[in-house]
C-alpha cells in the first residue's frame, strides 16, 4: 500500500462499502493477518494493499 493512490472509482467503491455498513478493511480476511507475515505500517486498517491475498482459498 506504500504509494499508492486511489482513484476516484476506487475511493466511490469504499465510499459505497461504508454507507451499506460492509467491512473496508483488508486485513480482516488477508491470509497474511498474523504479526510475523504483514510489514505493512497500515496494518490492521489497511483499505488497500498489494499483498492482499483473501483467506481460505
Amino acid at each position: 500500500m506504500l504509494n499508492m493512490k486511489e482513484s476516484f472509482g476506487q475511493r466511490a467503491i469504499l465510499t459505497i462499502k461504508k454507507i451499506l455498513g460492509k467491512n473496508i478493511f483488508l486485513c480482516d480476511s488477508c491470509q497474511f493477518d498474523w504479526r510475523g507475515a504483514c510489514h505493512n505500517r497500515e496494518r490492521p486498517n489497511v483499505t488497500r494493499c498489494s499483498d492482499y491475498k483473501k483467506r481460505g482459498k
